[in-house]
C-alpha cells in the first residue's frame, strides 16, 4: 500500500477572464482605431493574424479579447453578453469582430431544464443570447463584424457547427450587423472540408491545424485579409 499525497486534481476554473492587452511592436497612434476580437480560441488565432496584418499600420490597433473554451451555451464559464456590456461601458474598442461557436454543441441549462443542443428550444435561447450581444454593441454605435464558422473535418460536428453558424447569422442580420460567411473560402473543389488551400500568394499550404477545427497561421492570415476588406 502506498502512502503519501494523492495526485493533485486540477479542476477547470469556473470562470474565465478576458486576456490582458499586449503592447504592439510599432508605436500606434493615440487616435488609432481599436479593433477588439471577441470569441473563443478561433478568435485568439484570428487576433494574432490581424495583429500581423496591421503590424505596420499605426492607425489600427488589435485588442485580443478571445477566451478559449468560451461560447454562448455556458455563461457560468464565461458570459459574453455581460462582457459586451462591460467592454462597451469601458469604451475599450471602436470596432468589434466576433468569431465563436466551436464549443457550443452541448446541452444548455436553464433554471428548470437542460436543453439538448440544436433542438428548437435550445436554438431559440441561443439566438436570443447572440442577439443581445449584437445589440449591446450596436446600441453603443459601434460596428460589429461577425465571422461565420468554416467547415470542420468530422462531418457530424461540421453539420452541427454549420447549424450554429446559421443561427448566429439570423441573429446578426436581425440586429443590423455585418455577417461574413467564410465557409466557401475553406472548402476543397469537391465542396467538402480540406486542410489545405491557397494562401494569400496562391501557394497551396496547410490552412487548418491537425485537430480539423482551428486555423493554421496561414489559414488565420487568409481570414485576416478577407476581414480587412470589411474593416
Amino acid at each position: 500500500e502506498q502512502h503519501g499525497e494523492a495526485p493533485a486534481v486540477v479542476a477547470k476554473p469556473k470562470k474565465a477572464a478576458l486576456p490582458a492587452p499586449v503592447k504592439p511592436a510599432i508605436e500606434k497612434s493615440p487616435t488609432a482605431t481599436r479593433l477588439a476580437v471577441f470569441g473563443d480560441s478561433m478568435a485568439v488565432d484570428l487576433a494574432k493574424a490581424l495583429d500581423r496584418f496591421y503590424a505596420e499600420d499605426p492607425n489600427i490597433v488589435v485588442v485580443n479579447q478571445g477566451v478559449g473554451s468560451s461560447g454562448f451555451v455556458r455563461p457560468d464559464f464565461f458570459d459574453w453578453d455581460k462582457a459586451a456590456a462591460e467592454q462597451v461601458a469601458a469604451n475599450s474598442f471602436d470596432i468589434a469582430i466576433m468569431i465563436v461557436g466551436i464549443n457550443d454543441r452541448q446541452s444548455l441549462k436553464t433554471a428548470d431544464q437542460s436543453l439538448k443542443a440544436l433542438t428548437p428550444e435550445w436554438s431559440a435561447i441561443y439566438q436570443q443570447r447572440v442577439a443581445s450581444f449584437v445589440s449591446a454593441i450596436r446600441n453603443a454605435n459601434k460596428p460589429i463584424v461577425w465571422v461565420g464558422l468554416p467547415p470542420m473535418s468530422k462531418s457530424d460536428y461540421s453539420n452541427a457547427i454549420g447549424q450554429i453558424s446559421s443561427i448566429q447569422r439570423l441573429a446578426v442580420f436581425a440586429g443590423g450587423a455585418e455577417f461574413v460567411d467564410i465557409y466557401d473560402r475553406y472548402i476543397g473543389e469537391d465542396g467538402k472540408y480540406t486542410s489545405f488551400g491557397p494562401d494569400l500568394n496562391g501557394n497551396r499550404v496547410r490552412m487548418r491545424k491537425d485537430d480539423g477545427i482551428h486555423f493554421s497561421a496561414a489559414g488565420a492570415d487568409k481570414l485576416a485579409y478577407l476581414l480587412s476588406q470589411s474593416i
